[in-house]
């Protein structure tokens, strides 16, 4: 076999181009993606969102009324001392009428530059594609059971095999057995991600034309959320009634993997990592999340892609 050394200059850049590519995007998503409210402006609570459970717990028998939202109140002070504006004194105009300044007239001396024409021989030439990938994730909190994941994702691929993904991600887990929400919610949990993602060739090598082996390193930033039904209504003392609710989600990702490409239009790939994912403070009907902390899971998926 021939191995290609992708830690070249060249190699070297276009990954560090992908990444910074990579990079731009995933802020841009994680900043744009939520669920449910605004995350820069806190809504009126309705109390805490363990307590919302308990009351719609298979369990409970009792009331399953929830508070209305608690707005914060507010002091204003009635006095208040006026300060006058200063307006900044603008200098007499003493300049007689028609006057006209003298303007001040240089000669050009016309030189002419050649400018010597740099050719670039560093751009990236890259190929577009999509892949499908099917995965899970064994939780390593006390949060879910292993859950299951596909994800649809667009891509450009540099000539080294590295790449750089925008993706959208379908996941649904079961609560484990003893969660505070396990009795409270009808069903799986339903995850949405929106995010970027940048596989980086460490080692390739060439098994016949057309046909190369490849590992990689991975890493990606999502933004979304996780929503789910209550096993009984909430209803709420303002006269709302609550039969499902979310909170919003960042995730990061990190992991390894090895990838077969053939024909160099089709790829097979199978990967491995950890990640980490930020639950928001309160839900989308404004209960204070007390329930779901930050988690993290090992997720593994084999991936299918096509080169156009």
């Amino acid at each position: 076999m021939r191995n290609i050394d992708v830690n070249r200059p060249g190699n070297a850049r276009n990954a560090l181009k992908a990444i910074v590519l990579m990079s731009l995007v995933a802020l841009s998503l994680a900043g744009c993606v939520t669920l449910g409210h605004d995350p820069g402006q806190r809504q009126p609570s309705r109390g805490k969102l363990s307590d919302a459970m308990d009351k719609a717990s298979n369990s409970n028998h009792g009331s399953r009324t929830v508070a209305a939202p608690s707005y914060p109140g507010t002091s204003h002070s009635s006095s208040s001392t006026s300060t006058p504006d200063i307006v900044p004194s603008t200098p007499a105009d003493n300049t007689p009428p028609g006057y006209i300044p003298p303007v001040a007239i240089e000669t050009a001396t016309s030189t002419e530059t050649t400018v010597p024409t740099v050719t670039n021989d560093n751009s990236i030439s890259t190929s577009f594609g999509v892949a499908l990938a099917r995965g899970q994730g064994a939780m390593t909190d006390f949060h879910f059971t292993t859950h299951q994941t596909f994800q649809l994702s667009a891509f450009l691929e540099t000539p080294e095999d590295s790449n750089v993904s925008l993706y959208i991600l379908f996941d649904s887990a079961k609560l484990k057995p003893g969660h505070k929400g396990y009795d409270s919610i009808n069903g799986d949990v339903s995850m949405t991600t929106f995010g970027a993602q940048a596989h980086i060739t460490s080692l390739r090598s060439a098994l016949f034309p057309g046909t190369s082996l490849s590992t990689f390193f991975a890493g990606g930033i999502g933004g979304g959320g996780m929503t789910w039904n209550y096993a009984n209504p909430l209803h709420s003392s303002d006269g709302q009634t609550f039969n499902e609710d979310s909170v919003d989600a960042v995730t990061f990702y990190v992991g390894t993997g090895l990838k077969l490409k053939m024909f160099k239009t089709l790829i097979l790939s199978t990967e491995i990592g950890p990640q980490l994912t930020f639950w928001s403070d309160q839900t989308g009907n404004s209960f204070d999340n007390d329930v779901f902390r930050g988690n993290t899971s090992i997720l593994y998926k084999f991936e299918v892609s096509a080169i156009f």
